[in-house]
């Protein structure tokens, strides 16, 4: 887990933080609407945190002031176990009126909170049944049903731990959700009355949350007071996502080079772009040029390091704003055929490797190990 965090300014920073930007960054997905509530709260709102967060957290006479000292998006928590750790949407560090809160806020626009754990145990390793008996630990439960949501198992076991590193009494798992409202059908007679239906997954996280013995409500906070005296606290604040914005330079420049290669291109905070898994062509941004680039990859011991060999620059403006000029293309397609062009097949496994993954000119680096005994 990365102990260093980068500041954000716009909303448009916290793209760079998502797993698979080009999937999850939508207008009216959850990452991207999150990233813009809580953004604009930091910069205007009272207490840092969006107002119908802080309608929820006054549903606590110690949590009704709070203010947000820190936020931190896309935070992860080290767990035991078989997995990568639990990814916070957003990790929030607060200050109530009896000491400090920790907030683990769980965005959702209707997506579901992943699989259940039943699902998540198909033919589950000794790793995956150790990690959930940790988390059993962690929440004080003696047995998760097999039809709760796994997401929010492990999400609720992070809240608590962080709440520990922080020395926090209070423990906030929020699902901030987004929803737009439907359009009102057209009816030949007056609309007849109905309940409003919850919202998507809130069912999921009420059967959860009953679980505390607690009763979950939108809009308000369920409280478990722990037999270590700190409080846990669930609540579900209901958002509206934000407009569409206009797609940044690099958005831009990631979807021109999508449309030339035909596939998706990923980029990375420092506005390196590529495309191929390996990597097979490379573009590097800065603020006044575009770098087109054949990749390539140098083993620092054991690490490989993506580094590139430069072929052509043209200036950003005019990439940018005219869909990439004849001459930009060309040379995309020159760097990816330069580089495919020292892929190599391997004569043990069949399989098409680049430079980096080799051996020799006819044998693969992992054919070399597992059959010619060669240690690296």
């Amino acid at each position: 887990m990365p102990r260093v965090s980068l500041p954000a300014h716009t909303a448009a920073d916290w793209r760079a933080l998502l797993t698979h930007p080009e999937r999850h960054w939508r207008a009216g997905r959850s990452a991207h609407a999150l990233a813009h509530a809580w953004q604009r709260a930091a910069d205007d709102a009272p207490g840092g945190m969006p107002p119908e967060v802080r309608a929820v957290l006054a549903g606590h006479p110690t949590l009704a002031d709070a203010t947000a000292l820190l936020v931190i998006p896309a935070h992860e928590t080290p767990l035991p176990g078989a997995g990568a750790g639990s990814h916070t949407d957003a990790l929030v560090l607060a200050r109530g009126a009896d000491g400090l809160a920790v907030i683990a806020v769980e965005g959702t626009a209707g997506e579901p909170f992943g699989p259940t754990v039943g699902e998540w145990r198909v033919d589950a390793s000794p790793g995956k049944e150790a990690r959930l008996a940790y988390l059993r630990g962690v929440l004080g439960l003696h047995a998760v049903p097999d039809g709760i949501r796994y997401q929010l198992v492990h999400r609720t076991a992070a809240a608590l731990l962080e709440a520990d590193a922080y020395a926090a009494r209070h423990a906030v798992v929020l699902v901030h959700a987004f929803e737009r409202a439907a359009k009102p059908a057209a009816a030949a007679a007056p609309p007849v009355a109905r309940p409003a239906a919850p919202p998507a997954g809130f069912a999921d996280y009420a059967a959860f949350v009953r679980l505390f013995g607690a009763d979950a409500r939108v809009g308000a906070l369920a409280t478990v007071e722990r037999a270590d005296g700190r409080l846990l606290h669930f609540g579900w604040a209901q958002g509206t996502p934000a407009p569409a914005d206009p797609p940044t330079a690099d958005e831009t420049l990631c979807d021109q080079l999508g449309a030339i290669l035909g596939g998706a291109v990923m980029s990375d905070v420092s506005a390196l772009l590529t495309y191929g898994d390996p990597v097979e062509v490379l573009v590097r941004a800065d603020p006044h040029a575009v770098h087109v680039e054949v990749p390539v990859v140098e083993w620092r011991g054991h690490a490989p390091v993506l580094t590139g060999e430069r072929r052509a620059s043209f200036p950003r403006e005019a990439v940018t704003r005219f869909g990439g000029e004849a001459p930009f293309i060309e040379a995309v397609l020159a760097a990816r055929a330069e580089r495919v062009a020292r892929f190599r097949t391997c004569a043990e496994c069949g399989e098409r490797n680049p430079p980096e993954w080799l051996h020799s000119a006819t044998l693969c680096s992992r054919c070399a190990t597992a059959r010619r005994g060669v240690v690296y």
